[in-house]
């Protein structure tokens, strides 16, 4: 998980925190930052501070959220040559942008894919756009062939959001595979100028 604004932090890495409980708590307790949209330092940072520290063998994904545009510095980097070492070490990048200042195009360029874009209103609208996220997960994790909400499952689904909540400043959404593992798990605190996380 790496907080970014003017600059970019690793607040939690992989096994940090043993239960979901602790991790939600961990991005409760994030503090407020404003200042500038350094995506490429958070890029940067969850190549060198994050993903070393994935287990070998299992497919690895980087959700980026923001809700503005990359912020032009003297020593800024494209967002095509800042996410360029996450794609040499096999790191599969998603975007999410909510609100109304961010960039569909600039979000493209640090993806490989125009479905490795989902594109919000504000929180409650990304509830409404996940099946998009969490169905483009399942497919690069190989993980599952249809991903649904789990109130909407008619049968068991092979991976569902089991729990999901949003407010007009916190999304949370959590997707649970056919043996109750957690494949993913996004929780924001968005507020206008807040720019999140990269998961």
């Amino acid at each position: 998980l790496v907080l970014y604004s003017n600059s970019a932090s690793v607040k939690a890495g992989f096994d940090q925190y043993p239960t979901l409980e602790q991790f939600h708590k961990a991005v409760d307790d994030l503090p407020y930052e404003k200042g500038y949209t350094r995506i490429d330092l958070a890029l940067e940072k969850a190549n060198q501070e994050v993903f070393p520290q994935a287990r070998k063998g299992v497919p690895k994904i980087a959700i980026l959220i923001t809700d503005g545009k990359q912020t032009q510095a003297d020593d800024g980097k494209g967002l095509r040559e800042a996410s360029k070492p996450l794609r040499r070490a096999g790191v599969r990048v998603l975007a999410i942008g909510i609100g109304p200042d961010v960039d569909s195009n600039e979000l493209r360029l640090v993806t490989q894919s125009d479905d490795d874009v989902v594109l919000a209103r504000n929180s409650s609208d990304l509830l409404l756009q996940i099946g998009n996220l969490t169905s483009r997960a399942c497919e690069l994790a190989g993980e599952c062939k249809e991903c649904a909400p789990q109130a909407r499952a008619s049968r068991v689904a092979p991976c569902s959001l089991r729990s999901s909540s949003s407010t007009s400043r916190k999304a949370q959404i959590t997707l649970i595979d056919r043996d109750n593992n957690v494949q993913l798990d996004v929780t924001t605190n968005y507020r206008q100028g807040h720019n999140n996380t990269v998961v």
